[in-house]
């Protein structure tokens, strides 16, 4: 199952959240966020099932460690548009819309 944001609720403990990660060097990353600035967290690797590192931390420093995930992701993401070639030919396709728009406007009065 895909879920947009990787944050759950401890299923037994209700003062912490849970970070899941499926990829080992993100979550080696957010671990060591954790460390560097001195937030405590337990980690869980469900070796059984789907390989994922679960990272709980305590609700008092959610805030903070929830910045730490998104640098994590941030520092791992793939481009939008992997080359220079997509994005020239984006903006090209852009302005040859908002050409045609403008165009359409001053026509129809």
């Amino acid at each position: 199952m895909f879920k947009l944001v990787n944050i759950n609720d401890h299923p037994t403990n209700f003062n912490k959240k849970v970070f899941f990660f499926y990829k080992q060097e993100q979550a080696d990353y957010f671990e060591s966020l954790l460390v560097e600035h001195g937030i405590f967290y337990e980690k869980q690797i469900d070796e059984e099932g789907d390989q994922c590192i679960y990272i709980g931390v305590r609700k008092s420093d959610f805030k903070r460690a929830q910045h730490f995930n998104y640098l994590s992701h941030g520092k791992f993401r793939k481009p939008m548009l992997g080359n220079s070639y997509n994005k020239y030919i984006l903006v090209f396709l852009v302005l040859a819309a908002v050409l045609l728009a403008a165009l359409g406007a001053l026509l129809s009065n």
